[in-house]
C-alpha cells in the first residue's frame, strides 16, 4: 500500500480478503495498516470456514485505542491535595465509545466511566480527571510513591494500558484552637481543655498528647469528620500544685497530636494552679483524765491537694 501511495495517485482504495480458523492476532494489524495508509477500504471473508463473518469483520476493522501520553499537573502532591490526570489518545474508529478505568494506586476502589469522548474527527481524543489522595498509605512513612494504571477500552474490547507514577507525602495535623474554660484554678479542682483541630489526610488517625500543670499525662485518639476537622475537650482534675514550696505555679498545658505517619504538631495553654491549705480538725478522745494517765486525741486532716505532703 505503501507503495501505491508513493506512485500519488488521486485515492488509494484497497480490498483485501481474510479467511476463518487462522492467526486472529494479524487481521486488527491488517486492518490498521490498510486503514492508515489507504483512502478507502474494502474488506471480504468469502471463506469463514469454522468462525463467523461478523467475527472475522470485528477483528479486522477495529483498532484499538492507544493512549499516547499521560500527564500530570505535579509528579509531587501532598496528601488532601486535588492531582489533576491528562491523557491523550489516538483511534481510528471515530464512531467508539470508550471505558476509561483509573487505578489510582492507593488500594481504593478504580474510578470507571464511560463519558470518554473523540475531540478531533481525525480520531485523537483526551481526558482530564482529578483525583485527591486522602491519605499517604502505608502507615509509619513521610511519603509514598503510587503507580497510577490508566485503561482506555472501546466498545469492541480493543484496548490500551499506560502507567505514571505519583509521590504523595504526608501532611502534618494542625491545631487550629486550643482554649481552657478557666485561667486560674486551685488544686483538687478541674480544667476543661477544648481543642479544634484538622488533618489534610482525612484517613490519618491522629493521637493527642496532654502535660497538664501537676506532672500528669493523658492520651486521647482523636476522631475527625469526612472533611478531616475534628474537636474534643478534655476535664482533668489537678491533684497538686507542682513544683513544692511555692503558693501557686503558673504552669503550661503542652498539647501534642501526632499522625500515623510521623507528623505532629505542639501548642501551650497557660494555667496558674494555687495551693490550698489543709483543713485540721482535732477531737479529744478522753476530755477527763487522771494525772499521769495518757490522753487521746484525734485529729483529721483534709487537703484538696492529694498529692502534699
Amino acid at each position: 500500500i505503501q507503495v501505491a501511495r508513493a506512485l500519488e495517485p488521486k485515492r488509494v482504495i484497497t480490498l483485501f480478503g481474510c479467511g476463518g480458523d487462522r492467526d486472529r492476532n494479524k487481521r486488527p494489524r491488517m486492518g490498521e495498516a490498510a486503514g492508515q495508509f489507504s483512502d478507502f477500504v474494502v474488506v471480504t471473508s468469502d471463506n469463514a470456514l469454522g468462525a463467523s463473518t461478523a467475527t472475522v469483520w470485528v477483528d479486522v476493522l477495529n483498532t484499538a485505542p492507544a493512549i499516547v501520553q499521560l500527564e500530570l499537573d505535579s509528579i509531587e502532591v501532598e496528601e488532601g491535595e486535588e492531582l489533576r490526570l491528562v491523557g491523550t489518545f489516538v483511534d481510528s474508529g471515530l464512531i467508539d465509545t470508550y471505558t476509561l478505568t483509573i487505578d489510582w494506586g492507593d488500594g481504593r476502589t478504580p474510578t470507571e466511566d464511560q463519558d470518554v469522548m473523540q475531540t478531533a474527527p481525525d480520531g485523537d481524543g483526551t481526558f482530564t480527571r482529578l483525583y485527591r489522595y486522602e491519605d499517604d498509605n502505608p502507615t509509619l512513612t513521610s511519603q509514598d510513591s503510587y503507580t497510577i494504571t490508566v485503561t482506555l477500552e472501546d466498545d469492541d474490547t480493543g484496548k490500551d494500558t499506560r502507567t505514571i507514577n505519583v509521590l504523595v507525602k504526608n501532611v502534618a495535623p494542625v491545631i487550629e484552637e486550643a482554649t481552657l474554660d478557666v485561667s486560674r484554678v486551685a488544686e483538687g479542682e478541674a480544667a476543661e481543655l477544648t481543642v479544634r483541630y484538622s488533618d489534610r489526610g482525612v484517613t490519618d488517625v491522629l493521637t493527642m498528647y496532654v502535660d497538664w500543670p501537676d506532672g500528669e499525662t493523658t492520651v486521647h485518639t482523636l476522631a475527625m469528620d469526612p472533611d478531616g476537622v475534628g474537636s474534643i475537650t478534655v476535664p482533668h482534675l489537678l491533684e497538686d500544685d507542682d513544683p513544692t514550696g511555692t503558693p501557686e505555679d503558673f504552669g503550661q498545658v503542652h498539647i501534642r497530636i501526632e499522625d500515623d505517619d510521623g507528623g505532629s504538631v505542639a501548642q501551650d495553654v497557660a494555667l496558674t494552679v494555687e495551693n490550698v491549705a489543709p483543713t485540721v480538725t482535732a477531737v479529744m478522745l478522753t476530755p477527763v483524765v487522771n494525772e499521769g494517765d495518757s490522753a487521746e486525741l484525734q485529729v483529721d486532716i483534709d487537703d484538696p491537694g492529694v498529692d502534699d505532703t
